[in-house]
């Protein structure tokens, strides 16, 4: 994988400019979810804690399922009877095990249970009568064993309580990737000098230390993962001749490579290049262990960084990759393609993002689409025509950066901002994205939806003429919806089915929690005692309940 620093010189369009939009297109980015500590976990309402309900944990045991000897097998059940001891007794085995098959019971052991934190990789053992005995190595025991696990289970409620809000398990593997990003910082000191004391190789490195080395990321997000219900296992391998682990996590049936080390960057825009990758694409810069039942006993005793996996997953689907799943296509330079990608970056801009991803598409050569987008230039037309759509409440500057990753096929421009209506940090923002509960959506004509959602910050800011930002479950784009009313809190969006998006709105109930952006849009005030016209395309009701003696005609098609 190449990735290069390019500038960006702004260049006369190639093109001509997008005509002026009313609202922004549904083919747009969806609103990312920064982290930046802990309490950006916190639901900002009590409504955003009714969007999802955490489903069961996984416990998964595909290493148990994977071992093939019986006395390995017999071996993990008494490696897991010692770990609920506060210091571990000496084992003796059903029969006679070699090192490699101890070493093959503890890795199980540890890949199917990456909540007890406490076991070590290292152990000693002895054969004696037709049996091997072993002694387990723990990190801590006894009371300072016992005051971890405390601090441990605290941290992981605290974990799972705010997770609410995600109601897709990609949503919620998201959550733990940006989770595990904000509140872990890797150990270099730890990995270098190959002093793995303490708990830098475990899920409490991670948890309740905040410094870990590429286990204990890899553990932590197995264990993340299987408390919000996504199954989840631990990869052992390589990377170039330094040892290195991560995971392969199952979406919706697929499994997917992820690497949240990696995704550790000090660079943001790369937080998400190895999310959720093929095996193609992960295998060319990682290398996975051979099985425990491929490996040779002196080889495994010779190679010291040779750990073995006993199950690595197929990972063939591209669908939830982070950049499916969030950026636009790049399929030819015309003008309708145009359109779709200037859509999404202005999308991306009302929410404030500071990088904007584009995949270029197989049937383009990558290095001449690069080069024609950030050399030449092409890219400052999606700007110039975002900033037409934008209507100057938000402008982006044509002068940028920008990187590419090959592997992925993916472009990322440094979003600039010339203005931007929400200062940063300012007490009340004009728009926001809030969790709206919804207090009615009733047909009121055929296909003709009026949907009635509350929320007393964000909904008497709105004005005639905005529109909201609806977050649709399992769609990645937001659906924008004219305002058709505010008033005590309460925002009225009247809305007509025409497609999968406004139709799963449709089937939204009372009592459910709403994510919307809101409100967007310049607006405009209404004077009373004058009478107005206002005319818009759609379902566009214009006008509040203070002004109802205004005459307003709307939805002319």
């Amino acid at each position: 994988m190449n990735i290069h620093k390019i500038q960006t010189v702004a260049k006369k369009a190639l093109a001509v400019a997008l005509p002026l939009a009313l609202c922004f297109s549904i083919a747009g980015c969806s609103f990312k979810f920064k982290i930046f500590d802990n309490s950006d976990f916190k639901p900002t309402s009590e409504s955003e804690a009714l969007l999802s309900e955490i489903p069961e944990p996984k416990q998964t045991s595909y290493s148990y399922s994977a071992i093939t000897n019986e006395h390995i097998k017999n071996l993990y059940a008494q490696i897991e009877n010692e770990c609920q001891k506060p210091v571990p007794a000496e084992i003796q085995c059903t029969g006679t095990l070699t090192q490699k098959d101890i070493y093959e019971a503890i890795i199980a052991f540890k890949n199917d249970h990456p909540d007890i934190f406490w076991i070590k990789n290292t152990f000693s053992y002895y054969d004696y009568d037709g049996s091997t005995y072993v002694e387990l190595s723990f990190i801590s025991s006894g009371t300072t064993l016992e005051t971890q696990k405390e601090k441990f289970n605290e941290a992981l409620n605290d974990f799972v309580n705010n997770a609410t809000m995600y109601s897709s398990e990609y949503e919620r593997e998201k959550y733990v990737n940006d989770y595990i990003i904000a509140n872990c910082v890797y150990d270099d000191e730890a990995a270098y000098n190959n002093n793995t004391k303490g708990n830098v190789s475990n899920a409490y490195g991670v948890l309740v230390d905040g410094k870990a080395i590429c286990e204990g990321y890899a553990r932590a997000f197995q264990l993340l993962c299987n408390k919000l219900g996504i199954e989840c296992v631990s990869i052992a391998g390589m990377t170039g001749d330094v040892g290195h682990e991560w995971n392969c996590a199952k979406i919706d049936g697929n499994w997917y490579q992820v690497d949240v080390t990696w995704n550790d960057s000090e660079d943001e825009f790369s937080n998400y290049y190895y999310f959720n990758l093929t095996d193609e694409q992960m295998y060319s810069s990682h290398r996975a262990d051979d099985l425990f039942d491929e490996i040779e006993p002196d080889n495994y005793n010779n190679d010291e960084n040779l750990i073995g996996n006993l199950y690595v997953p197929e990972c063939n689907s591209t669908e939830y990759n982070y950049y499916n799943q969030t950026a636009p296509i790049l399929y030819a330079f015309d003008e309708e393609n145009d359109n779709t990608i200037s859509n999404a970056l202005a999308n991306s801009a009302v929410n404030g993002d500071n990088y904007f991803n584009i995949i270029v598409d197989d049937s383009l050569d990558f290095e001449d689409a690069y080069s024609t987008l950030v050399q030449d230039g092409y890219v400052v037309n999606y700007i110039e025509s975002a900033n037409n759509m934008l209507g100057g409440e938000v402008e982006l500057d044509t002068s940028s950066y920008a990187y590419k990753n090959d592997t992925l096929r993916v472009i990322t421009i440094v979003l600039n901002y010339i203005n931007h209506s929400v200062a940063k940090g300012e007490k009340y923002m004009k728009y926001d994205v809030k969790a709206f509960e919804l207090l009615s959506n009733e047909e009121i004509a055929d296909g003709i939806f009026d949907m009635r959602v509350k929320n007393d910050e964000l909904a008497p800011l709105a004005k005639c003429g905005q529109f909201a930002h609806v977050y649709v479950p399992s769609k990645t784009l937001r659906r924008p919806i004219s305002v058709c009313d505010s008033e005590n809190g309460v925002l009225r969006l009247v809305y007509q089915v025409k497609g999968e998006g406004t139709k799963i709105m449709s089937e939204m109930k009372k009592g459910e929690a709403v994510d919307i952006l809101a409100p967007l849009g310049n607006g405009f005030n209404i004077e009373k005692g004058k009478r107005y016209c206002l005319i818009g395309g759609g379902i566009y009701a214009l006008y509040s309940k203070a002004n109802r003696k205004s005459a307003c005609y709307h939805g002319f098609p």
